[in-house]
């Protein structure tokens, strides 16, 4: 009996190891439906930092691979989870070359997410498109975060006929594709008792509303507006919170300012293009604001000081404008687009 127990004992252990031994390319065996697959890990991490972080908890993830010629080959989505450097999510891919793509915050409350098709998805098709209220204004994103990264190099995927089961790993750095802006509005002491804060209409519009698979924004997208909730009001100032998409130049950004007392055909106090002139400071970087880089900042502050002309009593004008504290426009020194 000893001596049956011992040999059925031999025989598991050999079944055991053939089981994890087939498709060892050692064995040369009939290996080209043995498994294999690319391990991807994510981090954040922008140009201005030295080092990777977590991104932390996130409501929905989708990795994406594609093979050499930008087709989609597989997609997974995970839901409520906590990305680590240590969390990584298995895509089963065979012989080729991939690269991968990760994005989180794809959240069907806020985008129209476009079906993602193996073997006719690309990578330059879209993959959200930002809701739109029935006023025509986006919907409100509120402090929603985006992010979206590329593999850092392609992964070669040798062929299981002659190499059997091979897993290799692969690193993507998802990269912040959302802004929040607060945008304070200040009447100065020329305008107080004259004017109340609320008389001043601020509106952020843009055609940044779509975004592609590889991160892109298309262009000539139509424009809409941002809508805006109030974060904080004294009777001389008011802020307001806006969440917006990526904010790239040429995407028809626009940051405006008007009267609301003074008739609709009458210009605003202050139109400019929000990325180059507003946040940046200036065309061809005139006045360039040292403390934006928005490859970096996504949390920004604008103020606007509200005074009278000196030379036209009734009329108003934007005397000032601050982004993260650098003045960027003064009356003395007026931007132009």
């Amino acid at each position: 009996m000893k001596f049956l127990n011992k040999f059925f004992g031999v025989l598991s252990l050999a079944a055991t190891f053939a089981t994890l031994t087939g498709c060892d390319a050692m064995f040369h065996d009939d290996l080209a439906n043995c498994p294999q697959g690319v391990y991807v890990n994510f981090y954040t991490k922008t140009s201005c930092e030295t080092k990777e972080r977590d991104l932390g908890k996130v409501s929905n993830l989708h990795v994406l691979a594609f093979d050499y010629n930008h087709k989609l080959v597989a997609v997974k989505e995970e839901k409520d989870i906590f990305i680590t450097r240590d969390y990584k999510v298995l895509m089963p891919v065979g012989n080729g070359t991939y690269s991968f793509i990760g994005w989180t915050g794809a959240t069907p409350s806020f985008f129209d997410n476009a079906p993602l098709t193996p073997g006719v998805t690309t990578k330059e098709d879209v993959m959200l498109a930002l809701k739109k209220q029935n006023n025509g204004q986006y919907v409100d994103l509120a402090n929603h975060q985006v992010f979206q990264g590329l593999s850092e190099k392609p992964i070669l995927m040798e062929d299981p006929a002659t190499h059997g089961s091979v897993f290799k790993n692969v690193s993507v750095n998802l990269l912040e594709k959302t802004y929040r802006l607060k945008v304070t509005i200040r009447l100065d002491a020329t305008v107080q008792g004259k004017k109340k804060v609320e008389d001043f209409l601020l509106r952020i519009t843009s055609g940044n509303g779509t975004l592609n698979i590889n991160g892109e924004t298309p262009n000539n997208l139509p424009v809409a507006e941002y809508p805006k909730t109030v974060a904080a009001q004294t009777p001389t100032s008011i802020t307001y919170d806006f969440t917006t998409l990526d904010l790239k130049t040429g995407k028809n950004n626009t940051i405006s300012l008007f009267d609301t007392k003074k008739p609709a055909t009458q210009d605003s106090i202050w139109n400019s293009d929000l990325v180059a002139t507003a946040l940046m400071g200036g065309p061809s970087g005139y006045l360039r604001n040292p403390n934006v880089n928005l490859d970096c900042d996504h949390d920004l502050n604008i103020l606007f000081i509200i005074a009278e002309e000196p030379t036209k009593k009734g009329n108003y004008m934007a005397s000032s404008i601050f982004v993260n504290d650098w003045q960027v426009h003064a009356y003395k020194f007026k931007l132009h687009n």
